[in-house]
């Protein structure tokens, strides 16, 4: 998708914003843009803030899902009509390239994952339709991504183990099985200080699957050795939400902003990320319900 045209979306979205609609949508991203830019509700301040969310990928030429449940809290409804229409445009047009031809690469809104399901007698190619969610967080910290994690195929999220360092940050460390494989699940590596110790482990049975995430960004302000003033994010407090109504416990560190995640016909298969000595950014993937492994 050519990136001009995400920006001439954003243009067309100016014409269905009024000064009320500006006070509100500057007003509801207080955390998240810096004060200069929060404050100033002309076009061009609203230009700007368009910006510094590009800045910090919060938005990019594939993923405007942040923007959409933005101008949804802020009761925007012309504005989510028209970022939906362009995210199904989206969709179908990577829907059509898939189809076309199979490539290793994660589109951002469907991925085909292609396994080789051997039995006696044939050989069976079966392709998943994977949704990758929103990026959750900052841009900074070291990248991470559990599905390539030794022996991963399609393997579920099934439990979660949460860590804590004497500074009372949590790290989080992610448990993967298969639907049906009574051994030994594989182990991510403690996403965050590695030096942390378990302080709580949740594990959900073979029979349900991961339907809801829920969990909380903390913007934290820093001056970096270069005296520049910088934004760091990170993820505190995660709680997963299973098929059959139970829940992860939640580790109740430092509130910050609020985000869930969960799409109709899905449940949660893996999870991406950036991570220093705690999690900076997450993303989740998620698999069809009815598929089986």
């Amino acid at each position: 998708m050519d990136k001009n045209h995400l920006r001439g979306i954003i243009l067309k979205l100016q014409d269905c914003l009024s000064d009320n609609d500006r006070q509100r949508l500057h007003f509801f991203l207080g955390d998240t843009v810096p004060r200069q830019i929060r404050d100033d509700q002309t076009l061009n301040g609203t230009l700007r803030l368009m910006e510094s969310l590009f800045d910090q990928d919060k938005i990019n030429e594939r993923d405007v899902t942040f923007l959409i449940n933005t101008f949804n809290a802020i009761q925007c409804n012309d504005a989510v009509k028209i970022l939906n229409e362009h995210m199904k445009r989206m969709q179908s047009n990577w829907l059509h390239k898939s189809t076309q031809s199979i490539s290793p690469m994660i589109p951002s809104f469907i991925d085909q994952v292609i396994m080789d399901q051997e039995d006696k007698n044939s050989t069976q190619t079966c392709i998943i339709i994977i949704k990758p969610g929103q990026k959750f967080g900052g841009t900074s910290g070291d990248d991470f991504n559990d599905s390539l994690l030794p022996d991963f195929t399609c393997h579920h999220l099934s439990a979660i183990g949460v860590y804590a360092h004497d500074d009372n940050i949590e790290s989080y460390q992610f448990f993967y099985s298969l639907d049906n494989d009574n051994q030994l699940t594989i182990e991510s590596q403690i996403h965050g200080n590695q030096d942390s110790k378990m302080i709580t482990m949740f594990e959900f049975d073979k029979d349900e699957k991961i339907d809801s995430v829920e969990g909380q960004i903390i913007n934290e302000n820093i001056v970096s050795p270069n005296g520049t003033n910088l934004t760091i994010s990170r993820i505190t407090g995660l709680q997963f939400f299973s098929t059959k109504g139970r829940a992860s416990l939640s580790y109740n560190g430092q509130l910050g902003q609020t985000f869930t995640e969960n799409f109709d016909q899905y449940t949660l298969g893996y999870v991406t990320g950036k991570a220093t000595h705690y999690i900076n950014q997450l993303q989740f993937f998620w698999y069809p319900t009815d598929y089986k492994c």
